[in-house]
C-alpha cells in the first residue's frame, strides 16, 4: 500500500516548504492523511484526489496546512465516532473544501462547525433521540448555521428546514446538503430570523438552483434548537412553540465565549427557564471549555 507521502511524490504539490516550522506541518498533514489511508477510511486514488485538491487551495492561500489537517483531524473524528461512513469521506470533504474554496464562509466557520465539542454535541442528541426511540418527522432546526446534524448516519427525520438569519450560511448550507436539495426538497435551508417564524405552520420562501423562487409551507413535528446560548430574547422564543411540538434543546454555561448571551449557569437554571409538560431527557454532557446541558419533551 502506498504512503500518502509517496502519494504526495507523484501529485502537484506546489506548497512553498521554506520554512521548518512550515515542513512540520506539512508532515504532520500527510501523516493524518495516511493514517486515513492505513485505516482503509480512503483508498489510494481517494487519497491522491484529496492531496491534488488541498495542494491546490493550499498554493491559493484558500486554506493554510493547519486547517487542512484540522479537516482531516474531523474527518477521522467523524469516521470513529459513526457519524459518518468511510465511504462518504471524500465526497463530504470535496463539499467543505468546496465552500471554503468559493468563500461562501470562512474557514474558521467551518473548523468550528466540525470542531469535535460540536460533533460530540450532535451525537448526544441523536444517540438520545434513538435511545428513547423517537422518530423526528418534519424538523424545524433554529440557529441551523451548516446543520451539520443531518450527516449523522443514524439521524431518523422525515425532512429537515434549517432557518438562520445569516444569508451566508443558506448558500454553505445547500452545498454541503446537496444531495438532500436535490430529493424533492428534504433539506433546505432559509434566511430567516428564528423569533419570526410560524412554528405551528409556516411559509417560506427558498430559491432553486436556477435562481427562481419557490414557495413552501411546513408544518413542523420537532422543533431543535441547539444554540440556546446564542439567542437574544429566548423567552419571547420559547414563548411562541407551540404544545403538540416535540421541543429539543441545548445550551451551555461557557459565560466566557463571545456571542454566548443567554448561558445558563447549570442544568436547573436551564430546566427553570425552558419548562415542560412532559419530559422526555434532561442532562448534561461535560465539554473541555464547558459544560453543555439539553432538555428534550413537550411544553
Amino acid at each position: 500500500m502506498q504512503s500518502a507521502l509517496d502519494l504526495a511524490k507523484q501529485t502537484v504539490w506546489n506548497v512553498p516548504m521554506e520554512a521548518t516550522s512550515h515542513n512540520f506541518i506539512i508532515s504532520e498533514f500527510l501523516q493524518k492523511l495516511g493514517n486515513l489511508l492505513a485505516k482503509g477510511f480512503l483508498d489510494s486514488a481517494q487519497t491522491a484526489e484529496l492531496l491534488k485538491r488541498f495542494s491546490c487551495l493550499m498554493s491559493k492561500d484558500i486554506i493554510g496546512p493547519i486547517q487542512a489537517t484540522e479537516l482531516l483531524k474531523s474527518l477521522s473524528y467523524l469516521i470513529s465516532e459513526d457519524f459518518i461512513r468511510p465511504d462518504q469521506a471524500t465526497e463530504l470533504l470535496k463539499r467543505i473544501t468546496k465552500i471554503i474554496e468559493d468563500k461562501l464562509v470562512n474557514c474558521e466557520n467551518v473548523l468550528d462547525a466540525f470542531s469535535d465539542g460540536q460533533i460530540k454535541s450532535k451525537i448526544w442528541l441523536v444517540s438520545t433521540c434513538n435511545s428513547n426511540n423517537l422518530n423526528l418527522g418534519t424538523v424545524f432546526l433554529c440557529g441551523g448555521w451548516l446543520a451539520t446534524i443531518l450527516l449523522h448516519t443514524k439521524f431518523r427525520y422525515l425532512s429537515l428546514r434549517s432557518f438562520d438569519a445569516d444569508p451566508k450560511f443558506q448558500v454553505a448550507a445547500d452545498v454541503l446538503h446537496r444531495k438532500l436539495v436535490m430529493q424533492d426538497w428534504k433539506f433546505c435551508a432559509i434566511v430567516e430570523d428564528i423569533h419570526n417564524i410560524n412554528y405551528s405552520q409556516h411559509t417560506y420562501i427558498v430559491k432553486r438552483r436556477d435562481g427562481t423562487i419557490c414557495e413552501l409551507t411546513d408544518c413542523p413535528d420537532t422543533i431543535i434548537n441547539t444554540s440556546c446560548e446564542h439567542i437574544d430574547n429566548f423567552q419571547a422564543w420559547f414563548s411562541k412553540l407551540p404544545q403538540d411540538k416535540l421541543i429539543i434543546l441545548q445550551s451551555n454555561d461557557g459565560f466566557h465565549i463571545p456571542g454566548h448571551i443567554n448561558c445558563s449557569k447549570n442544568l436547573e437554571e436551564f430546566t427553570k427557564t425552558t419548562p415542560l409538560r412532559r419530559t422526555i431527557f434532561s442532562g448534561e454532557l461535560p465539554m473541555p471549555q464547558f459544560n453543555r446541558f439539553m432538555r428534550i419533551g413537550y411544553k
